[in-house]
């Protein structure tokens, strides 16, 4: 008979386990007499003090792993919300790859969140924490919530055991436990009392692991998994909290968001869905992933993550940013980006400068940059009374940047210059375009006299071999060949009369931030410097990618610009 883990829970101190040893089992343990040791084995690694996250201050994250699972299946994410500027904190809960603990010794379930309630007894007076929780440790952070709910600011579950009470009744093993007897018998269990006592880990069997776990996560996670998984305490049955009486806890008062994986078969959807209709919680996001998105959608699980901080902040109003691409792009160069942003709560603009992506002005047509420019500048000038944004500028589309600034001051919140041209006047001296605009080799370029071959280019354009090179070097290729058919030419002159006056005092009330790209062929990273030196903004952040991180290093791209906010 195929194993269910159905069968190793007891429900109300009467055994459940039925059948269990004519299952697969590994030899006795034998250790099994080992004393439990206990304590926080958490690895906080916390951004540095001196980071500044404008505006809003930096939560700390605490995520707490599932069964088998331990720290090391958040690296990924770990890596992403650190780079939004949060202070993140993960823990082996006993019995886990990092922990000093067998998990066979772990004979109750506050031995085995030990690790957790530790270090939640440990903060600082004032300070609370946000619980991210997948799988089984949602378990750990509803106990938590029991016992810390006033130092818990929010609780989010991911693919997540999210039962009240912990299992009280033979509905939450229905609701919360994963039922994989469709595939046969997949589970090792290991007896580390001895053959006539209950068994004391479970394990999936390795070739399980990825047709349940992480079908659609990359080989190479999988891989790791396969390496990092260790059984888990069968102690988890033992989970049961707090009073199912109605008397309202601190519990009631944590917001709690659960992010629901669409193509799980460990906890399958519809489990999800039962709990979440029998504990409504305050948010419910969807995720189009296995049962690990950790690892099958690292950016867009933080994303959603991100976003749900964002919604707890009371009265938090959202972004308005608007993306303006450079030299010869369109709003379509944005499209990586424009979906982190949206999936993260922001409102995105990306708009066509006149002559550029799908706007019909024929750039040849174009021949003042108060024309090119008009497309932003009429986004702006029709914006509601007090409403301010945020301007986001790659390549040549820092002077628009600049023009939009010297106009409308009073309605830019933010200016982000992303490899972009920074200079407070535009172009007005020979250093000035030495600076700001990419020095390119005649044979790389093809120009076009709109108004006759006595009169100076109306249009320049790269040549297709060379793009790749100057603009997307580290890119992947399927991005260099969608910008090779939608690049246009990009009105040379107009670009040229960029120039500006006014006042830089008035200029400098708007935060400037500027993004250099360490690996840039198109604008160097010497002339990016020397724009920087020049006119200092609030802050610079570096990236280590091609002149189009948009394509090369979106994710990054997105955090350097959620952290600058």
């Amino acid at each position: 008979m195929a194993a269910s883990f159905h069968k190793l829970h007891r429900f109300k101190g009467k055994s459940v386990y039925r059948d269990v040893h004519k299952q697969r089992r590994s030899k006795t343990h034998s250790g099994a007499n080992n004393q439990t040791r206990q304590g926080s084995v958490a690895s906080d690694l916390s951004m540095d003090a001196g980071d500044d996250i404008s505006e809003t201050s930096p939560e700390h994250l605490v995520l707490v792993h599932g069964a088998g699972h331990g720290a090391w299946c958040w690296f990924r994410l770990l890596y992403l919300l650190q780079n939004s500027g949060h202070r993140v904190s993960t823990i082996d809960l006993a019995g886990a790859a990092g922990s000093l603990v067998d998990p066979n010794d772990v004979r109750s379930f506050d031995d085995y969140i030990a690790p957790l309630l530790n270090l939640m007894a440990a903060l600082p007076d004032g300070e609370k924490v946000i619980l991210v929780g997948h799988s089984a440790g949602g378990l750990s952070v509803t106990h938590a919530m029991h016992l810390f709910g006033d130092r818990i600011k929010q609780a989010i579950f991911i693919a997540a055991a999210m039962l009240q009470f912990g299992f009280q009744t033979e509905q939450d093993i229905k609701d919360c436990v994963p039922d994989l007897s469709e595939h046969g018998d997949v589970y090792d269990l290991t007896f580390g009392l001895g053959d006539d006592h209950p068994p004391t880990s479970v394990a999936i069997r390795k070739e399980f692991q990825r047709i349940i776990l992480y079908q659609q996560s990359p080989q190479e996670d999988s891989a790791l998994a396969s390496i990092l998984l260790r059984s888990w305490p069968t102690a988890l049955t033992t989970a049961r909290f707090g009073s199912a009486d109605g008397v309202e806890s601190a519990i009631d008062r944590v917001r709690r968001v659960y992010i629901k994986t669409v193509n799980d078969r460990m906890v399958k959807p519809e489990q999800q869905e039962a709990m979440i209709r029998r504990w409504p919680p305050s948010e419910v996001m969807t995720i189009d992933t296995d049962h690990s998105p950790f690892f099958s959608a690292p950016e867009h699980l933080c994303a959603l993550i991100l976003k749900s901080l964002r919604r707890d902040h009371m009265g938090m109003a959202k972004e308005h940013l608007v993306l303006v691409h450079g030299e010869g792009h369109g709003a379509w160069c944005w499209f990586k980006l424009r979906w982190l942003f949206e999936s993260s709560g922001y409102r995105v603009t990306c708009i066509d400068l006149a002559g550029g992506g799908v706007d019909p002005t024929d750039p040849n047509t174009v021949l003042s940059f108060e024309q090119y420019d008009k497309p932003l500048l009429d986004l702006i000038s029709a914006m509601p009374e007090g409403e301010k944004v945020i301007l986001i500028g790659h390549g040549t589309g820092g002077l628009s940047l600049i023009h939009a600034m010297h106009q409308f001051v009073d309605r830019i919140k933010q200016a982000i210059f992303v490899a972009a041209t920074m200079l407070p006047f535009g172009l007005q001296t020979d250093e000035d375009k030495k600076d700001g605009l990419p020095t390119l080799p005649e044979n790389e370029i093809d120009l076009t006299f709109g108004t006759g071959a006595d009169n100076p280019p109306t249009t320049a354009a790269l040549r297709p071999e060379f793009q790749r090179e100057r603009l997307s070097q580290q890119s992947p290729e399927e991005e260099s060949v969608l910008a090779s058919m939608l690049m246009r030419p990009w009105p040379v002159t107009a670009i040229s009369t960029a120039s500006f006056e006014g006042d830089d005092e008035r200029l400098n009330r708007i935060k400037r931030v500027f993004i250099k790209t360490e690996r840039d062929h198109m604008l160097d990273p010497q002339q990016q410097d020397s724009m920087i030196k020049k006119w200092p903004p609030s802050e610079v952040l570096e990236i280590d990618t091609d002149h189009s991180p948009f394509f090369s290093a979106p994710e990054q791209l997105f955090n350097l610009i959620v952290k600058s906010l």
